[in-house]
């Protein structure tokens, strides 16, 4: 009788699939219901030119400027009711309140760790929501808090100059070139955080065109107080 070969067993691989479950990073979900629409992101880990129209500069800009002229109106509404109540130092208010390079330094410094909250919590600020911007890790997950932080400083600094005037523009024109030649800024990419934008529709195009209108608005109806008291 000519003997049965029995083909040999493969080896379990229920074990190397434990291994490959073991080394696989923990990746937060993300919520899309928390921002509807298809989102794209301009990051490039090759460095490679970005797609054309998927960095959105203006966008962020217009964000990041809704953001802080929000507070910025609030601070100076402060400003402006101190200068009623306290008539005795309304010299003094009166000099910080129309010196631009305090007034914008002190809005990015107030601002960075509200932004760093709203980042660590949510991953968007409420101009990043309204504008469809959002802030994650390279992984998916949202920033730390430290993290959040130090990137909101740093785009402070090396985005906006500080709140200074001349600088904030040169800086500003900087940063725009580096973001549309490699899809990231100097602050992302010191964070290893990427920035993803939502696709827009007429309804989300005509709600960011009227706020931004409205703030600057508001500004100016500010200033044009603050200037005839």
């Amino acid at each position: 009788m000519t003997a049965i070969e029995v083909p040999k067993q493969s080896a379990p691989i229920r074990p190397v699939l434990a291994e490959v479950v073991q080394e696989a990073p923990m990746v937060e979900p993300h919520d899309s219901s928390t921002m509807p629409g298809d989102r794209s992101s301009s990051y490039t880990a090759n460095g490679s030119t970005p797609p054309p129209g998927s960095t959105h500069p203006w966008r962020r800009f217009f964000a990041k400027f809704t953001d802080i002229s929000t507070l910025g109106m609030l601070g100076y509404s402060v400003f402006v009711m101190l200068t009623y109540l306290a008539p005795q130092q309304n010299e003094q208010l009166v000099a910080v309140r129309e010196n631009t390079v305090i007034g914008g330094f002190l809005v990015i410094v107030i601002w960075c760790p509200m932004e760093a909250c709203f980042l660590s919590f949510l991953g968007y600020t409420p101009a990043k929501w309204l504008y469809g911007i959002e802030v994650r890790s390279t992984i998916g997950a949202k920033l730390s808090f430290g993290k959040a932080l130090e990137r909101a400083f740093l785009s402070g600094i090396q985005g906006l100059g500080g709140g200074l005037p001349i600088v904030s523009l040169v800086t500003q024109l900087f940063a725009y070139d580096r973001l549309n030649k490699t899809g990231t800024t100097l602050w992302d990419t010191s964070m290893k955080s990427v920035v993803s934008h939502a696709q827009w529709g007429p309804f989300r195009a005509i709600v960011c065109v009227v706020a931004g209108i409205a703030v600057l608005l508001l500004n100016f109806m500010i200033l044009l107080i603050a200037n005839t008291s």
